[in-house]
């Protein structure tokens, strides 16, 4: 396969490769170069107690031995240090992203929403449906124009354009669908739930264990608008308001049960009837 020359050059190369610390450096050197930037001005945000003392530097920060260090003379494997020592301080980008994109307080408790979110209180699938709304990746057409699987964003029950926001909230049937929902939560529990982006993301005051019924309902609706969508393409499902109410009935009456059975809830007098009258 190698005549004599390539052949000694394939042995340098493996023996080369082979060696602990090129391939090492090599895959901190990969690391470095994918290195957000926005990591780096948190790595500043976070310099320690006596970053007061090297105001006169901005470049430099504490590192946990007490040294002050400038990142960008620092070795690929130094670097992949502070890389580890980061993460168990700094938030993943995505909870930056909500943050600021409905603009929620700096204290607010990312802790009880996951708790609620990825708790005992739902199955696996809407803890799915909840981490993919978390991480921006339904499969909705405005990530799939992204993903490059298809170029047309127009949503197929009202030819508007389907972002998440569309799908899960906008589109005709879709509110006509919340606003039974909202109507429902406000007979039943006297709770005036206003339908919004995010009420999607954070639920209705979701640390109230008192409205913990109420929220439940919210999340089954949101993964319910989810799910009819995603049949209504493979399958002959329609998406309409009946369909909706008629899915989230069903999930509802087979959930509610099961939590209540789990002593996760206590359920109201009659409220299951009142579901299958809505």
């Amino acid at each position: 396969m190698f005549d004599n020359g390539s052949w000694k050059d394939a042995v340098q190369v493996n023996a080369m490769l082979m060696t602990n610390s090129l391939l090492t450096g090599f895959q901190y050197i990969r690391i470095k170069a994918a290195f957000p930037n926005f990591w780096l001005e948190q790595l500043h945000n976070h310099r320690g107690e006596h970053a007061e003392q090297n105001r006169h530097n901005a470049q430099l920060f504490q590192i946990k031995t007490g040294d002050f260090i400038d990142p960008s003379v620092l070795k690929a494997k130094q670097f992949y240090s502070l890389v580890i020592d980061l993460h168990r301080i700094c938030h993943p980008s995505v909870l930056h992203h909500w943050q600021a994109y409905l603009n929620l307080p700096v204290e607010f408790e990312w802790s009880t929403l996951f708790k609620f979110k990825f708790g005992n209180v739902f199955n696996n699938k809407i803890k799915e449906f909840n981490f993919k709304f978390l991480h921006r990746i339904l499969p909705f057409k405005e990530n799939l124009v992204r993903w490059r699987i298809t170029s047309d964003m127009s949503c197929t029950h009202c030819k508007g354009i389907e972002t998440v926001t569309h799908a899960l909230l906008d589109c005709p049937e879709v509110n006509s669908f919340w606003n039974k929902v909202k109507f429902f939560i406000f007979i039943k529990f006297n709770v005036n739930v206003t339908i919004d982006e995010k009420m999607l993301f954070t639920g209705y005051k979701i640390d109230d264990k008192d409205i913990s019924i109420p929220n439940i309902i919210l999340t089954f609706a949101q993964y319910t608008i989810y799910r009819v969508n995603m049949l209504s393409r493979f399958t002959s499902k329609q998406l309409n308001s009946f369909s909706l109410i008629t899915e989230l009935k069903k999930d509802l009456n087979i959930n509610l049960k099961f939590l209540e059975k789990k002593n996760v809830i206590i359920l109201p007098e009659n409220l299951l009837a009142d579901i299958q009258a809505i």
